[in-house]
């Protein structure tokens, strides 16, 4: 049944409605109170190509949903509440409004979290300007199967996920933040069996469909594409490595679990992040810069955040050094810092999370014929599944695959390698960082709330003695 659109649905309050709700009630100079609308729009195609030029179509979605959601701190209360949206918001304010009240009398003249050290902004955003067709997740997946038929010809299984998804909000608050904005998500993924190797690559954009990043997605194919003839052998075949070379995307996946989460303000204050209380200290090569910025143009690209703070860049890592958290609001109030614009939610049914946006590693000078110039050991391509421990910093990776170099040629192709250890045992010793960046994109879980995030790195050359290379399972 072919995917039918029904438009989006409009609120029936403006976001000064949602103020004015707020006027209603005399809330205490004690309480801060939040009051989010969203609705999301998810427009979704998978294909799978079985042979040759043959594309078969198994799936296809459209789904709309609209909710409401609040958060109230008391001076030592915090409470989060969300419900599927209602013609009677009036009814969900007052009933919070009075749990907070009745809440907030038992802690005397205390004052809450100051939750306003850093100007928010206000007003109506639509940044992009762009409103989704569902033919247009069709036509991009078939330009996308096209592009793998003329380049990937001998393809012999193939599933391509186009994914669109609109948030729309708004938000305001006891404090006088008042604004609503547009976000356009696209989120595509490729898996495929080439001469009977597996891999995946996933990308991403916010925007129109002509944003689709073609020239990353050929650098990919151009990277990967000789890779298929080698031979096939098990990890546990190849001798120990002592040193890996990461593509871009394996790089970043890397420093995502090793550092992405570990400085994310909620974990460093729950106690929860092997960073705490790390500031200034040297936890990674001297090689190494890391920023966080949400104005990079991948699929995790906005201009203010989900509680308005102006999206801006963070030097979380400079050259190894560990310089800054990332921040919401309100864990910056803890911290004594300003907020660094990264508190992020999915949807309504979510409350906020410090979350990354693109992590950027910064570039070098290397080319990538030295990055492999006598090359002995691993190549890593493509992380599968991926985990953190951060109250120590380990980290597991699953990849797709790991191509095996002996000076410098390549020689044979390895499935699913996990690599095990700690962000300094991977990268504490980096050789070489190669002087181009490649943009791709993929999904970060936390607390069950799932984002985009956009991945940025070059190349990185570094030696690994004492990590554990392990043989995967799917």
């Amino acid at each position: 049944m072919p995917l039918s659109w029904f438009g989006i649905i409009e609120p029936m309050y403006s976001r000064h409605d949602f103020q004015s709700i707020f006027d209603k009630y005399e809330i205490s100079a004690r309480l801060f109170v939040d009051l989010r609308y969203e609705q999301n729009t998810i427009v979704k195609y998978s294909f799978i190509k079985k042979q040759g030029a043959s594309i078969t179509k198994i799936n296809e979605f459209i789904s709309q949903k609209n909710g409401i959601s609040s958060r109230v701190i008391t001076p030592t209360t915090r409470v989060f509440s969300s419900t599927p949206y209602t013609l009677d918001i009036n009814a969900f304010i007052s009933t919070l409004i009075k749990r907070a009240k009745a809440t907030n009398q038992l802690f005397g003249v205390k004052q809450p979290l100051q939750l306003s050290k850093e100007k928010t902004i206000t007003g109506d955003f639509d940044f992009f300007g762009y409103r989704p067709e569902p033919e247009h997740a069709k036509i991009i997946g078939n330009n996308i199967l096209m592009i793998i038929n003329e380049n990937l010809p001998s393809t012999s299984r193939l599933i391509l996920d186009v994914e669109f998804n609109e948030k729309y909000m708004i938000y305001t608050n006891t404090e006088g933040t008042l604004f609503s904005k547009r976000e356009p998500v696209w989120m595509v993924s490729v898996k495929a069996n080439i001469n009977g190797k597996l891999v995946q690559y996933r990308f991403g954009w916010v925007g129109k469909p002509i944003n689709f990043p073609k020239d990353a997605f050929m650098t990919w194919i151009e990277r990967t594409r000789p890779t298929f003839e080698l031979p096939v052998m098990k990890m546990s075949s190849v001798p120990k490595p002592e040193e890996a070379v990461l593509t871009p995307e394996a790089a970043w996946s890397i420093v995502h679990e090793g550092i992405g989460h570990a400085v994310e303000a909620d974990l460093v204050l729950h106690g929860k992040s092997y960073l705490a209380g790390k500031l200034g200290h040297k936890i990674i090569s001297s090689n190494i810069t890391i920023i966080d910025d949400p104005g990079v143009e991948t699929a995790s690209n906005y201009q203010l955040d989900d509680e308005g703070v102006k999206a801006r860049g963070s030097l979380l890592i400079d050259e190894g050094i560990l310089a800054q958290y990332l921040s919401n609001r309100e864990t910056a109030s803890e911290l004594g810092m300003i907020s660094t614009g990264n508190a992020r939610t999915p949807s309504y049914e979510h409350d906020y999370y410090v979350r990354q946006s693109n992590l950027y590693i910064e570039p070098q000078d290397a080319s990538e014929e030295e990055l492999l110039e006598n090359f002995t050991g691993l190549l890593f391509s493509n992380s599968m599944k991926a985990s953190t421990d951060t109250n120590t910093g380990e980290i597991t990776i699953m990849f797709s695959h790991a191509i095996q170099f002996i000076n410098g040629k390549m020689v044979s192709w390895i499935p699913r390698p996990i690599l095990k250890g700690t962000i300094n045992q991977i990268l504490g010793d980096v050789l070489l960082i190669g002087k181009w960046v490649e943009p791709s994109a993929g999904y970060c879980m936390k607390n069950g709330s799932v984002v985009p995030v956009g991945s940025i790195s070059p190349m990185i050359r570094s030696k690994i003695t004492d990590v554990k290379i392990m043989e995967g399972i799917l």
